[in-house]
């Protein structure tokens, strides 16, 4: 009966153990409901999202960005976007859904820098850029 007991109480404490560690202080903080739910947590590709819309507008503002160069790319980073929410559908966010997400990602980033650099201008003038 004792040795019993000893073996139940040391599962317990193996089973709250990473509990405990995932409330420690400086952890990162998760909702009950994404525990419940599973990993769907994407911070570095919620960061790169946020990143190439930022740089898009930026392009669009400083006239390195068409009117049609500009739509083109913010319906491209919808795709992604949509492709992020459909991989986190099933409640799990598996290493390949993440490997795809992040070369889709480096594929719309050299996508804008291409557009961004290759020398048309918003609004006509001259057709390409002159810099003194």
């Amino acid at each position: 009966m004792l040795k019993s007991m000893k073996i139940a109480t040391l599962g317990a404490l193996l089973i709250a153990t990473p509990l405990v560690a995932n409330a420690a202080p400086g952890s990162r903080n998760f909702d009950r409901e994404e525990i419940r739910i599973g990993n769907t947590f994407t911070p570095g590709i919620d960061k790169r999202i946020n990143r190439q819309r930022k740089r898009i507008r930026r392009g669009r503002r400083s006239g390195d960005l068409t009117f049609g160069e500009f739509q083109r790319l913010r319906f491209g980073l919808a795709r992604i976007r949509a492709a992020r929410q459909f991989a986190k559908f099933d409640g799990h966010v598996s290493g390949n859904e993440r490997r795809r997400l992040h070369r889709m990602l480096n594929k719309h980033s050299r996508k804008i820098n291409r557009l961004r650099n290759n020398g048309r201008v918003a609004g006509g003038g001259l057709g390409f850029k002159v810099s003194f």
